[in-house]
């Protein structure tokens, strides 16, 4: 169905479709509650003296990219609602940009458990750091794939209908972190090190994590991916699917720092640490000045 529009009358500005009003509100009741636990993971991670681990660094990176992904489909939704009910016009070009650069701003997501995963294999197998400025450096050859991509979509001058309802067939979705994982399964086996049971039962519980957040992007984004390549061979697709997959799709940016502060010790320890000072900061200011002054007469 890669359909080229050369018969068709290309027009400077289009409306959206306000069919798409409930996937909208779907996509955002299911993004905004992302903001949370990875707004935890970050102040946790920014707070002196809270996180000192040797993972604080990969952890705060797939964080900002998942914070990243969550505030442009967030972003981009809210601007299509605003351009719907007020019934804006909007440049076609610029829309096409819009809707190719929220398919590119899903990617630092994915790479951000790539980058973790790294980083467990440098500490936990080769007992070596992972230093920040490798975790920069390794940014640049994994975003530069999909920016070229949006590039040469953008630049083409040849129109077709994914430009405006989203992805290519050729489109190939590939889950990085667990083909990183099942191609140095043997090594990373083989070049365990000994150390206290404390320390090796943590890190087995860090490498569990790891394992789930490889496998959340494969868990989250294959419906939609499936789906959307039956939609394009002309197979009908109920609402309810496409529902099911806008949840499925944009849940996993929630579920990743939640995994992060179930199998991270230094994680799951801050937010039991602010969990219990929250609880006791409350109960304190629940005491009544009279029972106080009560106390102070017993002790006299």
């Amino acid at each position: 169905m890669a359909e080229y529009l050369a018969n068709y009358t290309i027009l400077d500005t289009v409306t959206v479709q306000p069919g798409y009003m409930r996937n909208a509100i779907i996509v955002l009741c299911s993004t905004i509650p992302s903001f949370i636990p990875n707004s935890f993971i970050l102040y946790v991670c920014f707070k002196k003296g809270m996180i000192t681990g040797q993972f604080k660094a990969s952890i705060a990176i797939m964080t900002i990219c998942n914070l990243y992904s969550a505030l442009y489909a967030v972003l981009f939704h809210l601007f299509y609602i605003f351009v719907n009910f007020t019934n804006t016009p909007v440049d076609f070009y610029l829309c096409s940009f819009l809707r190719r650069f929220a398919i590119t701003s899903n990617c630092p997501s994915i790479y951000g458990c790539l980058i973790v995963a790294i980083d467990r294999f440098f500490v936990v197998c080769l007992n070596r750091p992972f230093p920040l400025m490798y975790h920069l450096i390794l940014q640049i050859p994994l975003l530069t794939m999909p920016v070229w991509i949006l590039i040469t979509h953008m630049t083409s001058t040849k129109i077709t209908m994914e430009d405006i309802c989203g992805p290519t067939l050729k489109t190939e979705l590939k889950d990085i972190p667990t083909w990183f994982l099942f191609k140095h399964a043997r090594k990373m086996t083989a070049m365990g090190i000994r150390n206290d049971e404390n320390e090796v039962s943590s890190k087995k519980k860090m490498t569990v994590g790891m394992i789930f957040q490889c496998l959340l992007p494969i868990c989250t984004q294959l419906p939609m991916a499936g789906t959307a390549l039956f939609y394009w061979r002309g197979v009908f697709v109920p609402q309810l699917v496409w529902d099911c997959n806008n949840v499925v799709f944009y849940i996993g940016l929630t579920l990743n720092p939640v995994i992060t502060v179930i199998f991270v010790r230094q994680f799951r320890q801050a937010a039991l640490k602010i969990l219990t000072m929250s609880y006791l900061k409350t109960k304190v200011t629940t005491i009544q000045p009279s029972q106080l002054s009560t106390q102070r007469l017993q002790l006299q």
